[in-house]
């Protein structure tokens, strides 16, 4: 029984560890916005399996096309995500993702996304 125990314990830290990601040179949008709304795709273990939609309202195009509102898809934080909560205001650095205008992705490992205020411009 502590052997499977052990042995699982050691297959979720390295699921965990598996964060990675490919450097995403230069990001496509740079945008401080408010989470609007947000979907979880899978509502089974979010934390770990599931990825987000959120729409954010543009408040301040910082880099990139013009936009009044964007989708942002992320991961679940356990795999390398980010969570948005409605109503909070963001700096997001955000690639392209997939072929339709005004759809992004971002990832923890981008590093700079983070959350402020009206007051922290």
């Amino acid at each position: 029984m502590i052997i499977s125990v052990l042995i699982c314990l050691t297959a979720w830290s390295s699921v965990a560890a598996a964060c990675k990601c490919d450097d995403p040179g230069d990001y496509d949008l740079v945008f401080r916005g408010e989470a609007v709304s947000t979907f979880t795709e899978s509502h089974y273990q979010r934390e770990r399996f599931g990825s987000t939609n959120t729409q954010f309202r543009v408040i301040e195009i910082l880099s990139g096309d013009t936009y009044e509102r964007v989708d942002v898809h992320s991961d679940a934080p356990g795999r390398c995500g980010l969570s948005f909560e409605q109503g909070g205001i963001y700096v997001v650095y955000a690639k392209r993702y997939g072929n339709a205008r005004g759809l992004f992705e971002t990832k923890d490992c981008y590093g700079r996304t983070k959350t402020v205020t009206d007051r922290g411009r």
